[in-house]
């Protein structure tokens, strides 16, 4: 009885270390996330440039946040894109939707799943100011 005990603790802890051992990123295997070939900062950086040229007399004194929601298909392109919080009146998202899809253009390398590309849904948020 106390044999078949310990081995049965043993196994469960030896299996307990074994699921440790697995990365943190790694959410399935065989999967990977969606993900971009520019920096949230250089979107920012592009995003604000946009900002700037098309609202030259509204300045931004402090940084604001906006945060998109999209899908990338597996071809790599955005689509679905959708405001879904921002620090700016609801006049501006009509300009902040043609500002990402341009800052964003051919930006994605698509998910993947058992190394099919897949289409995933995708939430980035943008700075906006100083």
């Amino acid at each position: 009885m106390f044999t078949m005990l310990f081995v049965l603790v043993i196994g469960q802890l030896y299996g307990q270390e074994q699921e440790k051992e697995k990365p943190a990123n790694v959410y399935s295997e065989g999967a990977t996330a969606v993900r971009s070939r520019i920096s949230t900062v250089q979107f920012s950086r592009n995003f604000t440039k946009l900002f700037n040229e098309k609202f030259p007399d509204r300045i931004v004194p402090h940084e604001r946040c906006i945060v998109f929601y999209f899908v990338i298909d597996a071809d790599g392109t955005a689509s679905h894109i959708e405001v879904i919080r921002s620090d700016f009146n609801e006049e501006y998202n009509v300009h902040f939707l043609q500002f990402i899809d341009k800052v964003t253009m051919n930006a994605w390398v698509p998910a993947s799943f058992k190394g099919q590309k897949v289409q995933k849904d995708y939430t980035l948020k943008v700075r906006v100011g100083e």
